[in-house]
């Protein structure tokens, strides 16, 4: 299980090929993606992210 901080993910947020790759990495090593923190963000902003 893996937590996220969005810091170092801020050049990445919209970059769907490095997302799906990050995604398809944890599948196949069973990992399982469990939180982002947020650190000086909007929680909206993100939200509006995440929805496309």
């Amino acid at each position: 299980m893996v937590e996220y901080v969005n810091v170092f993910f801020k050049d990445k947020a919209e970059n769907t090929e490095y997302l799906n790759e990050l995604l398809k990495r944890c599948k196949d090593n069973g990992v399982k993606n469990h939180l982002i923190m947020c650190d000086g963000e909007e929680i909206w902003e993100i939200l509006m992210l995440m929805q496309g």
